[in-house]
């Protein structure tokens, strides 16, 4: 399945907001499907961690398949992977270009506040937060780190993850692996889920795991009904069955956490459709949260961007936070989407420090450590990789704590680590070790 959407959902839900977070639908040719194919496949054989700069070069060693979309975004996401986050940005909007309208807004009508300040202060009344992300964003992923433990401290136990498979071992040790499911293979996403095990979160996976009978032959709405219902089944009842009074962090991709619940013409008939919020409110009877972090997102050039993230870009507001609530100074009420989401975030632009964006390196308890790379250059135009392993967690299948593939001209660069001990190479385009050594971080 090459997209998470398909393009009725926007004539469904008729908001720019949905639209947005919507994969079309696009027939690909043979040749598109090959090229995903290959993608997908490589990605997938991937067996230990070594592998992460090999896979980055032969998706790049392809350029007559970066025409393609699909094949766009699967090096889009890969480049997440390998710490090229500004690249993940450009290759997703080159794949998916969405010129957004210029929309009157007046940003001295609002109050701007810091969104992990905002978030715990609601969170502190309410029993469910839900947050999405885009798939290709580790900045998204951040932002939860920085709330884990200012949820903690609220009472929230729970971290429901969407990307977790229901077998990983990660439920039971806290220790991400590559088998922890794909999304996982981020190290910042799999940062995440360490920092929530080691506070005391219980991971929750809540995906659909198996298809149901007649599932291949239904109408492609139906089947993504039947998704949207069946994780918000999974997270009532493997949650609020047996702790009712539970305070959740659901963490989603994309739309599944729209507050949708509605009926729907088909040329066989009507049918509900929602996503995944809305079946879970009627569900639990608990009205969540939700927090959208994708309509003014940053990307990689104005057109995409939108008026209120232009606006606040503009404002150049001296030590703005990376993640942005917008309070309207009339009402009192956050910026949000009606009917789909209470509250949407506005990002602040990225700026790098050594290289590295400052949503990673301003994220609480991380350290900067400086590697030079003199000595390991690039013999020519692919990637070598410099990676961070825990010693504590398994030297060849772990996801690392922190990685990075950097090109021939680099000379040095920057890993951002928390406390603890590490195993530190530097990998040829290949994945063989060329330098290996130990590093305490207090």
């Amino acid at each position: 399945m090459f997209f998470q959407f398909i393009a009725l959902a926007v004539l469904t839900f008729g908001s720019s907001v949905i639209a947005s977070q919507v994969m079309p639908q696009v027939a690909p040719n043979p040749k598109e499907i090959e090229a995903a194919t290959y993608g997908h496949e490589l990605i997938r054989g991937i067996e230990n961690n070594h592998q992460y700069v090999s896979i980055l070069n032969k998706l790049y060693d392809r350029p007559e398949d970066m025409e393609f979309s699909s094949y766009l975004d699967i090096v889009a996401w890969w480049s997440t992977f390998v710490g090229h986050y500004d690249t993940a940005i450009r290759l997703g909007d080159l794949a998916f270009p969405e010129n957004k309208p210029e929309v009157p807004f007046d940003l001295a009508d609002y109050d701007v506040k810091n969104a992990v300040d905002f978030i715990t202060d609601q969170a502190r009344t309410k029993q469910v937060v839900m947050i999405n992300e885009e798939h290709r964003m580790s900045r998204h992923r951040s932002l939860i780190i920085r709330l884990l433990q200012p949820l903690y401290e609220e009472g929230y136990r729970y971290l429901a993850l969407e990307a977790l498979s229901e077998d990983s071992t990660i439920l039971r040790t806290g220790k991400p692996v590559l088998e922890s499911g794909a999304y996982l293979r981020d190290p910042v996403f799999a940062q995440m889920a360490r920092v929530a095990f080691e506070l005391g979160y219980q991971l929750v996976p809540y995906e659909m795991q198996s298809i149901p009978d007649g599932y291949n032959s239904m109408h492609p709405m139906k089947q993504q009904a039947i998704r949207e219902e069946t994780q918000a089944s999974n997270l009532y009842h493997r949650i609020f069955i047996d702790d009712p009074e539970a305070k959740v962090l659901v963490y989603a991709g994309r739309a599944h956490i729209a507050e949708t619940l509605d009926s729907m013409q088909l040329e066989e008939g009507a049918m509900e459709f929602g996503m995944m919020a809305g079946y879970f409110k009627r569900i639990s009877k608990i009205d969540p949260f939700t927090i959208d972090q994708l309509e003014h997102s940053e990307y990689s050039q104005p057109s995409y961007e939108s008026s209120v993230f232009k606006s606040l870009k503009d404002a150049k507001i001296p030590d703005l936070a990376p993640f942005n609530v917008l309070i309207k100074k009339s009402t009192g009420e956050p910026l949000g989407a009606a009917g789909y989401y209470d509250v949407t975030l506005v990002e602040s632009p990225t700026k790098y420090v050594n290289g590295r964006p400052d949503w990673l390196v301003t994220l609480p308890g991380y350290q900067s450590l400086d590697v030079d790379l003199t000595a390991y250059q690039p013999t020519d135009s692919g990637y070598y990789m410099v990676q961070a392993v825990y010693t504590t967690e398994d030297a060849d299948l772990a996801v690392p704590a922190d990685q990075l593939a950097y090109s021939k001209g680099q000379l040095k660069t920057s890993l951002l680590l928390r406390a603890g001990t590490y195993t530190l190479r530097i990998l040829d385009g290949k994945g063989q070790t060329l330098h290996e050594w130990q590093k305490t971080i207090k």
